[in-house]
C-alpha cells in the first residue's frame, strides 16, 4: 500500500494528465459491475392488461 501510494504520488507530480485521465478510465470502466441499479427488473403486460414476468 505504501509502495503504491508513493507511485501514484510520483505519477500525479510528473504526469498528472495522463494519470489522471487513468484513474477516471479505471472509475468509469467498472461502473457497469458496480452500478447497483444495473439489472431493472422487466416485465411485459398481458393482452388483459395485466403484469406477467
Amino acid at each position: 500500500m505504501l509502495t503504491f501510494s508513493r507511485l501514484l504520488s510520483w505519477l500525479l507530480r510528473h504526469y498528472h494528465g495522463i494519470t489522471m485521465m487513468t484513474i477516471v478510465g479505471f472509475i468509469l470502466g467498472s461502473l457497469p459491475q458496480l452500478w447497483p441499479w444495473r439489472q431493472m427488473m422487466s416485465y411485459r403486460l398481458a393482452a388483459d392488461g395485466q403484469q406477467s414476468h
